[in-house]
């Protein structure tokens, strides 16, 4: 069995774990404030790793709205152990959102153990 294909990374230093999410911390509910984290998917396996969804990165969710792909991958395949690609991903709560928001990412791709990658993210508005 092969490791598997890809991981997902913020910024240099390695900050999602799967089963706890990514949390964009807190951001000023005023409808012009946000965050933007830009991630990296990497393939670590052994064969050419495909992401198929259009869009590539798709966020679902009861917030979904609150969260916003800023950056594609520039491209839908990774060879095997070849450089990351990366997106950006963007939290802005609208005005008065003083409350945490929680929605996913949803990559879908060829891993046979994986092939509908989702990580919960979340973040939160305060009160200016």
């Amino acid at each position: 069995p092969s490791p598997e294909r890809y991981k997902l990374m913020e910024d240099i230093v390695l900050r999602i774990c799967h089963d706890l999410g990514y949390d964009f911390n807190t951001v000023v509910a005023d409808g012009s404030k946000f965050k933007t984290e830009t991630f990296f998917i990497s393939n670590v396996g052994n064969a050419e790793l495909t992401l198929s969804g259009t869009p590539i990165v798709l966020i679902a969710g009861a917030n979904a709205n609150l969260f916003t792909v800023t950056e594609q991958p520039a491209s839908s395949s990774i060879p095997q152990l070849s450089q990351p690609l990366s997106f950006t991903l963007e939290f802005k709560p609208t005005a008065g959102f003083f409350s945490t928001a929680q929605a996913e990412i949803i990559i879908v791709n060829n891993d046979p153990n994986q092939t509908n990658y989702k990580l919960i993210i979340k973040g939160t508005g305060t009160m200016p």
